[in-house]
């Protein structure tokens, strides 16, 4: 993968097709400088992976606070470490996590106490299936977030209630 990425990296970074709406509004929010400063990137790709990315897209996050898996150790702290030391670093500050994973936003919601003052929001522009959805629906500490709540959420305003939320969640092609 390496050798493929390093020549033809514009293949590589065009694999990457970000969702309508969703680059801009996160672009137009780093450049506040009091919003910047809280911004992280937490994800299961390789640092070396999403820093290419990150950047053709304009999004500009200081690289230590992007936390991706590690050359040597793919399975380092994992996300759930990660938050953890987001969290420990950040103390008296509120975490918010977005991730279009339902599996693993429901784990975490579940499974891992260290994770319990973490607001946790699915992002409903990723991949996901019509079952997934209803699943995240019933759990309460779950929050929704599709493209037309993305103004609100980054505008810390109270997004809908689930209900109102559930038939574009559902309707979505």
């Amino acid at each position: 993968m390496d050798e493929w990425k390093a020549s033809e990296l514009n293949e590589y970074i065009g694999m990457t097709v970000p969702y309508e709406g969703v680059t801009d509004k996160f672009r137009e929010i780093l450049q506040e400088d009091d919003l910047n400063s809280k911004i992280f990137v937490v994800s299961d790709m390789r640092t070396d992976d999403i820093l290419p990315i990150l950047e053709h897209l304009g999004i500009n996050v200081p690289h230590h606070r992007v936390f991706g898996r590690d050359h040597e150790d793919v399975f380092d702290q994992g996300i759930e470490g990660d938050l953890n030391t987001i969290i420990t670093q950040n103390i008296g500050s509120q975490v918010e996590y977005l991730d279009s994973d339902v599996e693993r936003l429901l784990d975490f919601a579940t499974n891992h106490p260290s994770l319990s003052g973490v607001d946790m929001f699915f992002t409903s522009w990723g991949p996901s299936t019509p079952s997934q959805c209803t699943k995240i629906l019933r759990v309460p500490s779950i929050s929704t977030i599709d493209t037309s709540t993305i103004d609100l959420f980054l505008a810390g305003e109270p997004l809908p209630q689930p209900t109102m939320t559930r038939s574009t969640i559902e309707h979505q092609p």
